[in-house]
């Protein structure tokens, strides 16, 4: 019964993804990407971005190779960290910036106290009950003036609701508090920000 219900939820999901998933994705990294990062984002020479959660290494290459900066990843599993060294081999770029490192160590704060130009985090934070210090030792790492995005999905309504139906064990990892307009705001209006 196991084996057939995974085989019905992942053929309904191939199907909504071909039907609603990757128009919407790509519209929405497009829009990410091309209007959003290129308006927003610090231009200059030598500039560092870190990313939380960085497996499997991705979005750090584009933002070498649209940006030109310097590329650092922050990984807790191994197997992650192997993926985003990968990455950055095939790319030209430097692996040991991948560090493989407990996001929340005294360590990792310590020698890279305001270090990053750039900190991005996608799919982070939702998962920490306790926000305001997650995103704290985000800013730990950034230098005064730097840029910090935050990325969270949106489990709620809709979303949800397929993922109730669909894939219930992911859903009861997320924050969905986190995810309400009003409690986003709260967390980063409290912190030093701009």
């Amino acid at each position: 019964p196991n084996r057939q219900a995974f085989s019905f939820t992942k053929k309904v999901g191939d199907l909504l993804k071909k039907v609603f998933g990757s128009r919407i994705k790509n519209y929405s990294e497009y829009v990410l990407w091309t209007n959003i990062y290129q308006k927003y984002l610090p231009k200059g020479e030598g500039l560092k971005i870190v990313e939380i959660g960085s497996a499997p290494g991705w979005n750090l290459v584009k933002f070498n190779r649209l940006f030109g900066y310097s590329p650092y990843g922050v990984e807790y599993a191994p197997t992650g960290v192997d993926e985003n060294k990968r990455r950055f081999v095939e790319a030209g770029l430097n692996p040991q910036n991948v560090i493989q490192a407990d996001f929340f160590q005294d360590t990792l704060r310590l020698k890279y106290d305001s270090y990053f130009d750039l900190i991005e985090s996608g799919g982070f934070i939702e998962h920490f009950t306790d926000v305001p210090p997650v995103v704290e030792r985000h800013i730990d790492l950034l230098k005064p003036g730097g840029t910090l995005i935050i990325i969270i999905p949106n489990f709620r309504g809709f979303n949800g609701w397929l993922f109730s139906f669909f894939n219930p064990e992911v859903l009861k990892m997320h924050n969905l508090e986190i995810m309400k307009l009003d409690n986003f705001r709260k967390v980063f209006g409290g912190l030093r920000l701009k």
